[in-house]
């Protein structure tokens, strides 16, 4: 197509990636380096933009025009100048494509993975700001959780762990759990060493709402229940849950009351140690973003299946 929006030059095409939410956050300095690799892309009404069974490898930022979307974190809506395509699915690296079609003549920016890993691992702030964005996006949907709901990765309860778990058995349990997969032996070893193993009775509160966060409880043995603002509602937290993560990476209060309803067992962690831990290992702090997008986009989908 002939599009009257060309973006020639880098300032252009900064100052329009600027608009794009999910990378505000990004210096000037450093969305000029993605404009430099960014590809001007045209589609006719009708095109096919992206397709259900190819994985994404990039996102589309839109400068004008109107796609339609299906799949992934979008369900089906549409989406139009200064929204994006595809940036939870490439962060989180999924397998499932998005359907997506021009509905009208439209003019892209296409940003590939590669180099917006590039500026990540040149700028750990900017990755780091890109984590607490989406744990803040995460903590949004979690505040709206349904009664009852049951947050367990089904685990079930460590085996052998006895009075307490020696290194080796946290290893073994980590490797199990989808809250992060460190990519390399010294990162799994040094986050492990540095948790504390705790334990508590039943009907022991944990935390109570607006109390500060800044650590977590990775259950390992029991349930605790998240009880809700009203007193009423509450949710089920069991086996392999990172109780108290995601408020935390936002520097957030805690914002429901901790109750264990059995004996529970935890690897408490906290998360100063944990971010520098993340800007030592760069494929761990990829990881673990890709984790966060992935759970967003399930979070998503679940609301979608309940309304």
């Amino acid at each position: 197509m002939e599009s009257k929006a060309r973006l020639v030059s880098t300032l252009e095409r900064v100052l329009f990636l600027k608009r794009i939410s999910e990378l505000r956050d990004f210096p000037s300095t450093e969305l000029a380096h993605l404009a430099q690799y960014a590809r001007e892309r045209s589609f006719r009404k009708g095109d096919r933009v992206s397709r259900l069974e190819e994985r994404m490898g990039s996102i589309h930022a839109v400068i004008e025009g109107r796609l339609h979307v299906r799949g992934g974190e979008y369900g089906e809506e549409f989406i139009g100048p200064s929204q994006a395509l595809g940036f939870l699915s490439v962060l989180g690296q999924s397998d499932e494509g998005l359907e997506a079609t021009a509905e009208v003549d439209t003019l892209t920016l296409e940003i590939d993975r590669e180099s917006l890993a590039d500026v990540f691992e040149d700028h750990f702030h900017i990755l780091h700001s890109q984590i607490r964005s989406l744990a803040e996006l995460i903590l949004r949907e979690r505040m709206k959780i349904p009664e009852g709901t049951y947050l367990a990765p089904g685990l079930g309860k460590m085996p052998d762990a006895g009075s307490g778990m020696d290194l080796v058995q946290r290893l073994l349990y980590m490797h199990n759990v989808d809250f992060v997969k460190p990519g390399n032996i010294d990162a799994w070893v040094e986050m492990a060493s540095h948790m504390s193993e705790l334990h508590f009775a039943p009907e022991t509160v944990l935390w109570e709402r607006e109390d500060p966060s800044g650590f977590m409880y990775l259950i390992v043995e029991g349930e605790v229940h998240g009880v809700l603002g009203n007193g009423k509602g509450y949710f089920r937290a069991g086996p392999g849950y990172p109780l108290g993560n995601i408020e935390s990476q936002c520097g957030k209060p805690r914002w429901y009351q901790a109750l264990t309803r059995t004996k529970v067992m935890v690897l408490s962690g906290e998360t100063d140690f944990f971010i520098d831990l993340l800007e030592d290992h760069f494929q761990l702090a990829m990881d673990f973003l890709a984790s966060m997008a992935r759970n967003i986009v399930s979070i998503r989908k679940q609301s979608a299946r309940q309304e």
